[in-house]
């Protein structure tokens, strides 16, 4: 049987594509199921309808329902006021807590940008909605007070980052390794056989999928390419923009004016952006990882900039947790909090329980008391 570093990796022409976590391992399979878990923030524009949130949008969540948590009750207060548009002010302050400004622009350090620096992984920054060009829409993640991440909207493009690219455009980027593959399948144990054969499938079925046709398709394998990223530690930290603030798809009808043909319309676009965050959910409790799963392994925070889309308000977030961070939170609670508790002391709880010390972060008045 085959004693593996790590970092294994199957190289070939314009091709290089790591490992999952294989028994062969050994030593680095134990440290890596010890070692600080995954860290991912999902973000959706122009809030939810609220009377809807935790009934009809949460129904997609069934299958990993008691693997999340709900928290109530968090603002983002440095959303308000002047100095950018409400929009703007409403995605760069969700990571932030810092009220943004634009001329010049000017927000602050993200959490996903504290957590990957004191980590030490290289952050993935990517979104399922069209780019406008706008920093203060665009990005959720800044590298500093003046420095923004745009995210990656091209599947293509992530899967070349991760993988690199098949030789003058052509065939599969497993083409380049498959006799590097075989040699290596043929020194493996069974168990570990299998779990590369089925990385490799999965490597396959992607690449096949670049090219989406809809947003729900390019929602799909931006999260699978996120799931492979976790899997083979191209990164521990990640956010991913599934609607931005002013989209084309959901702006104009959470400005519903309490219409109710509007209101639905907006519900049913609040449900589709949670059944895209169950399709990760659900894949990542089906992935093996030290031991448990990738999901109780990890903390993905999904919500949004704004609770009240039709009147701008940064008030009563939809704020929903799921994994376990390696046991550092409990999940199957809804936590009240006291009414515009700054959803910054969430961020800060997290951070904090990732291993990432940190005393404050932007408007922040100190952790949560969270199980």
């Amino acid at each position: 049987m085959a004693y593996l570093a790590r970092r294994t990796l199957l190289k070939g022409l314009g091709a290089t594509i790591a490992l999952p976590m294989l028994d062969a391992m050994g030593a680095a399979r134990n440290a890596q199921a010890a070692q600080t878990p995954r860290l991912g923030f999902v973000y959706v524009s122009h809030g939810v309808i609220r009377d809807r949130w935790l009934t009809e949008n949460l129904k997609p969540l069934e299958k990993v329902d008691g693997l999340f948590n709900v928290v109530s009750g968090l603002s983002h207060r440095e959303a308000d006021g002047q100095g950018s548009g409400d929009h703007e002010r409403a995605s760069a302050a969700w990571l932030t807590g810092v009220h943004a400004t634009e001329d010049p622009v000017r927000v602050g350090v993200s959490a996903d940008q504290i957590a990957a620096r004191a980590l030490g992984t290289e952050s993935l920054e990517l979104s399922a909605d069209t780019l406008s060009g706008s920093a203060l829409l665009d990005c959720i993640s800044w590298r500093d007070e003046n420095t923004p991440n745009f995210p990656e909207n091209r599947p293509r493009a992530v899967f070349e980052r991760l993988f690199g690219h098949a030789a003058q455009g052509e065939g599969s980027i497993l083409d380049a390794v498959k006799e590097q593959a075989r040699g290596l399948a043929g020194r493996l144990g069974s168990g570990d056989k299998m779990t590369l054969d089925g990385y490799l499938d999965e490597v396959r079925d992607i690449e096949k999928r670049l090219d989406p046709a809809s947003f729900e398709e390019r929602a799909r394998v931006m999260f699978d390419l996120l799931v492979l990223a976790y899997r083979t530690d191209k990164t521990q930290v990640a956010t991913m923009i599934l609607a931005r603030e002013l989209s084309e798809r959901s702006h104009g009808v959470s400005h519903h004016r309490d219409d109710p043909d509007l209101v639905t319309q907006k519900a049913r676009i609040d449900t589709c952006h949670v059944r895209m965050l169950a399709c990760l959910l659900e894949k990542m409790q089906a992935t093996p990882d030290g031991g448990g799963s990738l999901l109780d392994h990890s903390l993905i925070l999904y919500g949004s900039g704004m609770g009240n889309g039709n009147l701008h308000r940064h008030n009563e977030l939809p704020v929903l947790m799921a994994g376990k961070l390696g046991g550092r939170f409990k999940t199957g609670y809804h936590y009240k909090c006291r009414m515009d508790t700054p959803m910054a002391n969430l961020l800060l709880t997290i951070l904090n329980r990732a291993g990432v010390p940190v005393e404050k972060l932007g408007d922040s008045t100190g952790a949560l008391a969270l199980a």
